[in-house]
């Protein structure tokens, strides 16, 4: 981690004219970080988040809501939650994101509204219905795993604050809060073929 904080911050360059860049590598770092969360070494898992934030400014204000979502639907293995319990947590979640939706601009310091061509509704309702499909396979294969609960927990949260950002017309709030989705496709597409392999028919 020293010798990679260096060769990222050597140069002003870096900074200043490789954003994409610096926003994929620091999503790279939070995804190393939640699979060090999902291994219980919580404490690398800090470390490597802290560095996911230092490296690109916009990932610091998404953490704390991917965290509280956590807190709110902590993994019980086959516990079954009650649907006032459910109702309760989902309205705390999105007052959350909904707080952090409006403290986003302010740590930027900009409100962007002008228009940004790579990204429109229909790239919602794609992964929309991607998500709606594996929730669909690990309900039906009863996967109770740690880790997918977790990756559709983190899924969903950034989804909805990139959709809420499109819709209150900042798309390229959403379109950078949409790109941090990447990192999570595989492990649902995962339980999707899963499911395929084990109904072949």
């Amino acid at each position: 981690l020293t010798v990679a904080f260096f060769a990222f911050f050597a140069g002003i360059n870096f900074v200043q004219s490789t954003h994409l860049i610096r926003q994929y590598i620091s999503g790279a770092l939070l995804f190393y970080a939640f699979a060090l969360y999902l291994t219980n070494r919580n404490g690398w898992a800090l470390i490597a988040a802290l560095y996911a934030c230092a490296v690109h400014n916009g990932t610091a204000p998404m953490i704390p809501a991917v965290v509280a979502t956590f807190w709110l639907f902590r993994y019980r293995g086959n516990a079954k939650r009650g649907f006032g319990a459910i109702l309760i947590r989902g309205v705390a979640m999105l007052v959350v994101l909904a707080a952090t939706m409006a403290a986003i601009p302010l740590v930027q310091g900009e409100f962007i509204t002008k228009e940004v061509p790579n990204i429109h509704a229909v790239h919602f309702l794609i992964v929309g219905a991607f998500f709606v499909i594996a929730n669909v396979a690990i309900r039906v294969q009863h996967l109770r795993l740690k880790s997918l609960h977790y990756t559709r927990l983190a899924f969903l949260a950034i989804y909805i604050l990139s959709l809420g950002f499109f819709i209150v017309g900042l798309p390229l709030y959403a379109l950078r809060y949409f790109a941090y989705l990447e990192w999570l496709y595989g492990l649902l597409l995962g339980a999707i073929i899963f499911h395929l392999f084990r109904n072949p028919g």
